[in-house]
């Protein structure tokens, strides 16, 4: 009896207050969910985020990996004919004259330039070195045959003459320089 007289008033209270007290549980139990469910869209936002940023940077390691490969492919063929046209100049007589093509191969190059700035400041150094000597060769080779050749040089070809084998052989040694730098910078990143 003493029990009841004590719990009554709190068992009325609770009665008449029954709406209330539903209402705040189920309210707080709405917080909790809206809470729970915000963490988790946060984390799942910050895991997309961190996906697209790894997309992104493999996809900007195989741009430049490729860029890489393209450039050094088209130095390579350049070097070699550089290599093809030395051994031409070593192995010519004093009166033998060697014709020697003027094609630059430089298209890769002019094609990839907007993207030259994804490599390395010090491969972007070499590579346009190389390519400006690879583009000035034939202007030089004209120049040292219009004075001192015999006049065979057309569009595509340049006849160095004997006396100027030694001038013209000396230009591409050292322009082989500046191409070897260049490919040999492009393959220290190699993956």
């Amino acid at each position: 009896m003493c029990f009841e007289v004590i719990l009554n008033p709190i068992g009325e209270s609770i009665a008449s207050h029954q709406i209330i007290w539903g209402a705040l549980v189920g309210f707080g139990g709405v917080i909790i969910t809206l809470v729970v469910n915000n963490n988790n869209r946060m984390k799942l936002q910050a895991d997309q985020k961190k996906h697209e940023l790894k997309l992104r940077t493999d996809q900007l390691t195989h741009e430049v990996d490729t860029l890489r490969v393209a450039l050094k492919a088209e130095l390579a063929s350049n070097k070699e004919s550089y290599e093809f046209s030395i051994q031409q100049f070593k192995e010519a007589d004093e009166f033998s004259t060697s014709l020697i093509r003027m094609d630059v191969l430089d298209g890769v190059y002019k094609s990839l330039l907007e993207k030259i700035g994804l490599l390395s400041e010090e491969e972007v150094k070499k590579v346009i070195r190389a390519y400006r000597v690879i583009g000035e060769l034939p202007y030089r080779l004209r120049i040292i045959e219009s004075y001192h050749g015999d006049g065979r040089t057309d569009e595509e070809r340049i006849a160095i003459s004997s006396h100027m084998t030694g001038v013209a052989l000396a230009m591409y040694e050292a322009f082989l320089g500046e191409i070897v730098e260049a490919i040999q910078e492009l393959e220290k990143y190699k993956n």
